[in-house]
């Protein structure tokens, strides 16, 4: 395109320059990086910058608009060492790079440091107007470079300089986290492991790491209303400033990391001397950066939480509390924040599940509220409570501990909170029973709605005990609860600041005003939730996510019927730093723009789940630009498509756009059948659960002189892949058609046939759970498919039959027996059906067999 904007990236190969890459390619520019010892032509050109010539080259070569110069020794202690080699690439190389885009008309953007200033105790935050004392040489350096780049481009007003703090972000496996200073603290975390590693670390300099993604970001901002200001750039400031605001020691840093981790820090002792007293290279104290300056230019300088993006970086896994050796999370590829995908570790039966992502952890300790036992494998008995908190009229009590088991069973009773309209202990049965009792002659009074009345005990015991409320992560309660209690279950949350999910009425997802009270306390005292909808009506409040950065730690989205434009959409999920589940449903205005890179400089994040459903406009190419990035097909494992624009003809084509697929769910009508073209086998070496629902129109509305249904064609095809061997790891299967267990069989061959009269279909690779039914308002009929052996060439099916839906593992927790109290449906001889149980009849589930429910697993 003749009108694209250029960029050249001096230091392309750093943990900066890496960034500014990736965030000016997705904003639509034609972006050069140039580096040196890790110089990878044609993307990354290796140039010499204390070479004029070699310098002029380039600038003529690629013609850029802007040129981000980030190349800079920025160790103090190398500078310190090697003064000289310092000063050649701080000041004399961007004196030259100055001079060259001076001369050119070429905008300079230079990157600087907060150690320009002396960081002494009360004078930060500085502003861009503050007076420069830099306490040491390396600051020293890059304060000359910034008088430089002002000097030589004040006539042009084509110099503009960027100080940013600490900076962290992915760092090159090559390098390691020594090419950050946040993120080698990683290894002094690991380190301090040692009880006697006495490693030292500094707890007196105040730093402020601020990431990568969002320095990356404001250049492009920066760049762009530079450019777009034309001649009225003269008027633009010519220093700013972009920091964090979060504050932290190094030691602090090693505290959040080794949270995040799981990990003690018995061998880590904190230094409170400052830096530089007892020798060594002079540190400042406090050098906070004002960001005054972006703000008055209308840049925002919003920024990732630092908790969040290393919970999602290094994808830490915290186990419960077992032993000192169990309970640590191994070392691997978590340093470089390069682990997409871990694998858990194998686990006894009388372990808790471990978590599905990000440290949550699944419904192993569901607890209830006001004495009902948690559901445990333990036993654990309530003992008496203070004297405070003994409510015996109330419609249930609430039970703490004594001595060592006190604060366990709080953990255990308030971390998951269920309301049930049932009664859990003999207890509340006689409590039942004496609320009943008005008085002597009203022996039968009115009943109370039982949730209601524990909704109120759970709303005024958290807002009198801060200690309780903490406890609480997972707040489930029946539907008709939340939508007739909206005003008891907002004073519940107003005091649940450590809440990640809850069941909440469907007004507030629609921002109906009788659930706004609810929705404001929810915004303001619940930063910490991790699933949210929003549906038609609430436009307004979704657009401003963008803006209010809510919920940062959100993991599951979903969107339904809101009339919202294709970039507002993305503006707003890329404020979720951690996101890995989005289901759109319904949005009128989506299309396949998404999926790439729009006019700005954005696209959807990458997801772990991805749901798209009656979404027309939504295509093949849209589903495939998004697969072909590699940091989309990598953490990619469940698709689900329903009612899409999606051609099934080239579903093999998304099937091998992403390898590392589990669960796949297709759901469409057809109104022709699958050409007779040859065309590649649906293959997957990953997928283990295959929804392949593909229904044809009814009756009246197929064509007249059609001699089969339409989908018939699909399953065939679907069934000669099967018979190919190309999903090795497929486990269950579910589609809509009664005649796919018959196709799973191939014809029998002769016993003393030659080799090119078999059939060239081998079978299946693996005993396959199969689900059929005719139609979707029909129950799943189950057939067991083996495949062939020695003695059965053919292999064999179990007989077809119903499969009671009636089952545990939908509506209980794993404590109650999960599917050893399924039943299936047997004729009983006089025309109907008998339930038995299915224990003998259905084969054992393996681990990633199992049928999911419609929770989420982490939901507690």
């Amino acid at each position: 395109m003749t009108d694209q904007r250029v960029a050249l990236i001096t230091g392309a190969t750093g943990l900066l320059g890496r960034q500014l890459i990736k965030a000016f390619d997705q904003a639509g520019w034609n972006v050069v990086g140039t580096g040196f010892s890790r110089s990878n032509p044609p993307s990354i050109l290796k140039v010499d910058l204390t070479d004029q010539s070699a310098v002029n080259d380039v600038l003529d070569h690629t013609q850029p608009h802007v040129v981000i110069h980030c190349a800079a020794n920025r160790l103090p202690e190398q500078c310190d060492a090697n003064p000289s080699a310092a000063r050649e690439l701080n000041v004399a190389a961007t004196r030259l790079l100055a001079i060259a885009t001076s001369s050119r008309s070429i905008q300079l953007f230079y990157i600087s440091t907060d150690y320009v200033f002396s960081g002494l105790p009360g004078e930060a935050p500085y502003e861009v107007t503050s007076t420069p004392k830099p306490p040491n040489l390396y600051g020293q350096t890059k304060l000359d470079g910034e008088r430089v780049v002002l000097e030589i481009t004040e006539k042009q007003c084509l110099g503009v300089i960027l100080r940013v703090p600490v900076l962290y972000g992915t760092v090159d496996d090559s390098i390691g986290s020594k090419e950050s200073a946040v993120n080698v603290l990683m290894d002094a975390v690991w380190k301090a492991q040692n009880k006697d590693a006495e490693v030292i670390m500094d707890d007196w300099a105040q730093r402020y790491p601020t990431n990568t993604e969002d320095v990356a970001r404001v250049c492009v901002d920066i760049a762009t209303k530079y450019l777009d200001a034309g001649a009225e750039r003269a008027n633009l400031p010519k220093i700013l400033q972009f920091s964090s605001d979060d504050r932290m020691t190094k030691y602090q840093i090693c505290e959040t990391l080794a949270d995040i981790m799981g990990l003690p820090l018995q061998g880590m002792v904190a230094s409170k001397e400052p830096v530089g007293q007892s020798g060594g290279i002079q540190r400042p104290f406090d050098t906070h950066l004002s960001n005054q300056s972006l703000k008055d230019l209308g840049i925002s300088t919003k920024t990732v939480d630092f908790t969040a993006w290393w919970r999602w970086q290094v994808r830490a896994y915290r186990k419960p509390h077992t032993n000192a050796s169990s309970a640590l999370p191994t070392k691997t590829s978590m340093i470089h924040g390069s682990a997409r995908r871990v694998t858990h570790e194998s686990k006894t039966d009388d372990e808790p599940t471990l978590p599905d992502d990000l440290g949550l952890r699944k419904n192993w300790n569901t607890g209830v509220l006001a004495g009902l036992n948690p559901t445990t494998s333990g036993d654990l008995k309530p003992a008496k409570a203070p004297e405070t908190l003994q409510r015996q009229d109330s419609p249930a009590a609430v039970y703490l501990g004594e001595s060592s088991m006190g604060e366990t069973g709080q953990k255990l009773l308030y971390h998951s909170v269920r309301i049930d309209p049932v009664h859990f202990c003999q207890r509340e049965i006689d409590l039942a029973e004496k609320r009943k009792r008005k008085s002597f002659l009203n022996r039968n009074g009115e009943p109370k709605d039982a949730p209601t009345e524990r909704l109120k005990l759970l709303s005024r015991t958290v807002r009198e005990n801060q200690y309780l409320a903490a406890q609480v992560h997972f707040f489930k309660l029946p539907y008709m609860t939340r939508e007739s209690n909206k005003a008891d279950l907002a004073r519940a949350v107003s005091a649940l600041a450590n809440l990640r999910y809850v069941d909440l009425p469907e007004g507030l997802f629609a921002d109906q005003p009788g659930s706004s009270t609810l929705k404001a306390e929810l915004q303001s005292r619940c930063p910490d939730l991790r699933q949210m909808k929003y549906g038609s009506g609430a436009e307004r409040s979704f657009a401003k996510l963008s803006q209010t950065r809510l919920w940062q730690n959100l993991e599951i989205l979903e969107l339904s019927q809101l009339a919202i434009e294709p970039s507002t959409l993305i503006y707003a999920l890329t404020s979720f730093p951690i996101l890995h589940e989005l289901k759109l449903h319904g949005l009128p205005l989506l299309d396949d723009c998404i999926f790439g890179s729009n006019p700005q400089r954005l696209s959807i994040p990458p997801l772990t789940k991805l749901i798209l459903e009656d979404s027309p406009t939504i295509s093949t190419e849209g589903i495939m630009k998004y697969l072909s990035r590699p940091e989309t097909r990598e953490v990619m494992a469940d698709l689900t498509l329903i009612n899409t624009g999606v051609d099934l003809e080239s579903l093999h084509k998304v099937f091998a756009a992403a390898p590392y697929l589990q669960t796949v769910h297709i759901a469409e009508t057809v109104s022709r059948a699958l050409s007779p073209a040859s065309r590649p086998p649906l293959a997957s070496p990953s997928i283990r659960s295959l929804h392949y629902e593909i229904m044809s129109p009814n009756t009246a509305t197929r064509h007249p002189h059609t001699l089969r249904a339409p989908a018939e064609s699909f399953y065939e095809y679907l069934a000669s892949s099967l018979l190919q061997g190309v999903l090795p790891a497929l486990d269950e299967l579910f589609v809509l058609s009664t005649s796919l267990p018959n196709l799973l069989l191939p014809p029998p061959t002769a016993p003393f046939a030659q080799n090119g009269t078999q059939s060239r279909e081998a079978g299946l690779a693996r005993p396959l759970h199969l689900y059929s039914k005719a139609i979707v308002e029909m129950e799943w009929q189950f057939t067991h498919i083996s495949p062939p052996t020695a003695a059965n060439r053919r292999g064999s099916a179990t007989k077809t039959r119903p499969l009671s839906l009636y089952g545990n593992s939908h509506q209980l927790g794993p404590q109650w027996g999960e599917r050893a109290r399924d039943s299936v449906m047997v004729g009983n001889g006089f025309g109907g059906f008998l339930a038995i149980p299915s224990e003998d009849a259905l084969p054992k589930p393996s681990m990633h067999g199992k049928k999911k429910s419609k929770d989420h697993g982490w939901m507690g």
